[in-house]
């Protein structure tokens, strides 16, 4: 019988891992797909590929890998908002602006300076201007506490800090808004809650004098008992529509496990 245990494979694990191109957050365009993929010949950076007409370009230069790591987890790192391909960098996280034309994509720009007082990391980034954007900033201050916020981008020629525009909860996500009717909500909760246990959902109006952004009239969405919320979308007509689940760990309940809502806005 042979010694299993002395056995030695000619297969090693770098092999087995090598091959196979991941996808991932995948953008459609007219005539073209644009996704997040691992490069693994590449120490395995994350890049962005356009993909058209059976031709497949790497849009990324190669000195980026696109990572946030907000909520140390990370999530999507690319945004496609009007033509542009808006990316945190894992290196800095800072957010860069690259075109998602081939010929024109070039080096990326950098947008947000460095912080002094602690690594900025975003996600949920959206166009809310001609140049300004707004996004979900989580701050590292010590290697055990962080601190988030909603907060306003500018994309002057100069990289520049965020500007906080809403602060006060422990974690903030699904940061949406209606451009059409200058709508805009997000979720928020506070420790010792969980995403899943208990969250607020929100709402406010917006306005936009000379890129300078106002945000009025707040409102928390009421429930009749703790809700987990998450993925908010607007829609064409003005409703915010969103997933939730009010069961809890009530393991009994056999309704409301992540079923869909809509919240309508007043609109005058």
């Amino acid at each position: 019988m042979p010694d299993f245990l002395n056995w030695q494979s000619d297969l090693k694990i770098e092999q087995v891992f090598a091959d196979g191109e991941t996808f991932a957050y995948p953008s459609l365009l007219d005539e073209a797909v644009l996704y997040l993929t691992t490069l693994k010949q590449q120490g395995s950076r994350q890049a962005l590929v356009l993909t058209s007409a059976g031709q497949h370009t790497c849009l990324t230069p190669p000195n980026y890998d696109l990572r946030t790591r907000v909520s140390e987890y990370g999530g999507k790192p690319y945004w496609l908002l009007d033509g542009q391909i808006y990316f945190t960098n894992n290196q800095d996280q800072c957010l860069y602006r690259q075109s998602v034309e081939v010929e024109a994509a070039g080096e990326p720009r950098q947008l947000t300076a460095e912080s002094a007082e602690g690594k900025l990391m975003y996600t949920d980034l959206a166009k809310i201007g001609d140049s300004m954007l707004i996004a979900i900033v989580e701050q590292q201050l010590t290697e055990v506490e962080n601190q988030s916020f909603l907060a306003v981008i500018s994309e002057d020629e100069k990289p520049a800090l965020p500007k906080p525009f809403q602060s006060g909860a422990d974690f903030y996500s699904n940061l949406v808004i209606d451009r059409h009717n200058h709508k805009i909500a997000w979720v928020q909760w506070n420790h010792p809650n969980m995403p899943w246990d208990s969250v607020e959902l929100w709402l406010a109006d917006y306005t936009l004098e000379n890129e300078s952004l106002e945000v009025t009239n707040q409102q928390q969405v009421t429930f009749q008992q703790a809700a987990a919320v998450c993925q908010l979308m607007f829609a064409a007509n003005g409703r915010l529509f969103f997933a939730a689940d009010f069961a809890g760990f009530d393991r009994e309940c056999p309704e409301n496990f992540w079923n869909l809502y809509c919240v309508e806005p007043d609109l005058e």
